[in-house]
């Protein structure tokens, strides 16, 4: 049995100040693996998923990052 952080929950502010959930990790990682660390790399990822991101917000059990896209 594997030991998980949990999953993760990520919000994602466009350029026009607007701020949506992104629910599709799935596409993004393959499969989700709660065991696994994602706060590392995740949010670059949505990042460069979502060309009109400016900043995604990511939370994983009691630990949270948030990352200015470029």
């Amino acid at each position: 049995m594997y030991s998980g952080l949990g999953g993760v929950t990520l919000s994602v502010v466009d350029s026009d100040g607007v701020e949506t959930t992104f629910d599709d990790t799935d596409q993004l990682v393959g499969k989700f693996r709660p065991e696994i660390d994602w706060l590392p790399s995740l949010p670059e990822a949505v990042c460069y998923a979502i060309p009109h991101a400016v900043r995604v917000h990511a939370v994983q059990a009691d630990r949270e990052r948030t990352v200015e896209c470029d």
